[in-house]
Order: structure tokens, then C-alpha cells, then sequence
């Protein structure tokens, strides 16, 4: 009986604890091309938990704010921006959050210069440490404002490519192909 019991105990021991998110965040894009350079709008909408929890902490949206930044900075934000396959390495140009219904907002406004007629853009928001759920997988997540000088397809997709947290999740991106008119 001992050793069924230290058999159990060490084989117990020894699995890997598979956890889950403690941070649900839905992800809205905002898409918008002004004079060649492409603004790039994402906000974070975190949820009912995580909402109530950064405002009995913080006195005003503004300190929110600030703790949001410092934190997810390091991170940069976890969030890549590839221009026809590029890594661009880039930061927000501005950052800013709200409250709305209960909901605290986290906006982060990109820019960048589109090269050519024909640009590939991946817009990829992950967290590998899975600690943060982005949920970027809807379609209705995209908000693309029309623009007469280009055509802009989009498209959302679960890149099998960059397996996470023990090759068991895999991100989805937001793929933009824009075509000068």
C-alpha cells in the first residue's frame, strides 16, 4: 500500500499543471488610412473582474491609465506588427484609457507608413505566458473605415505557426491586405 501511495504521489507530482487565464481582454481594431500612413487603432476592453478590481485600487482612470501602461509595456503591449513580413518593432504613438458601462478601455493608436502599392500587414496580440487571454478571433473585432485611394481586405486566422504555453494555444491574427486604388 506504501508504495501504490508513493507511486501516485510522485506521478502526481510530476504532471504538468496546465493553468488558464487570469485576465480576459477582447481586443477591438480600428483601421484607418490617412495620407499613406495607416492608423491602427487597438483597444482593450478587459473584462467585468478585472474592471471592478483597477478601480477599487485606483482613484481615477487616470492612475489606471498610468498602471496599465507601466505594465504592459515591458510587454510591449503584447502586441507585433509585421509590413510585408517586417517585424516593425514599433510603439503607440499615443495611449489613452476609458471607462464605458462599467468597463475599463485601453487604447493604444499606431502609425505607419505604408511602402507601396501593395502592403501585407499581420497585426499579432498574444500573450505566450497565457496569464492574459486576447481575444482578437471575431470578425466583428475589425472596424475598417472605408477609404477612396485604397482597398482593404482583412481577415482573422489562428496562426498554427507560433504554437504557446506548451504548443497547446496558438494565436489568431488579423491579416490586412491594402491596395492602392
Amino acid at each position: 500500500m506504501k508504495k501504490i501511495f508513493i507511486y501516485c504521489a510522485y506521478t502526481l507530482i510530476s504532471i504538468t499543471i496546465i493553468a488558464h487565464p487570469h485576465v480576459f481582454i477582447e481586443v477591438l481594431t480600428k483601421i484607418n488610412i490617412k495620407n499613406d500612413i495607416l492608423e491602427i487603432s487597438s483597444t482593450w476592453k478587459f473584462d467585468d473582474l478585472m474592471s471592478m478590481l483597477l478601480k477599487k485600487q485606483y482613484n481615477d482612470i487616470d492612475s489606471i491609465n498610468k498602471k496599465l501602461q507601466e505594465k504592459y509595456k515591458k510587454e510591449n503591449f503584447f502586441t507585433t506588427i509585421y509590413l510585408n513580413q517586417k517585424n516593425l518593432q514599433i510603439s503607440p504613438l499615443k495611449i489613452f484609457s476609458t471607462e464605458i458601462e462599467n468597463r475599463i478601455l485601453f487604447t493604444m493608436i499606431y502609425d505607419l507608413k505604408l511602402e507601396n502599392n501593395n502592403n501585407e500587414i499581420i497585426i499579432s496580440t498574444y500573450d505566450k505566458s497565457y496569464y492574459t487571454y486576447l481575444k482578437t478571433e471575431k470578425d466583428d473585432n475589425i472596424n475598417i473605415i472605408p477609404n477612396k485611394n485604397y482597398e482593404i481586405e482583412s481577415t482573422i486566422f489562428a496562426n498554427f505557426d507560433k504554437l504557446f504555453y506548451f504548443d497547446q494555444i496558438f494565436p489568431y491574427e488579423i491579416k490586412l491586405i491594402i491596395r492602392r486604388k
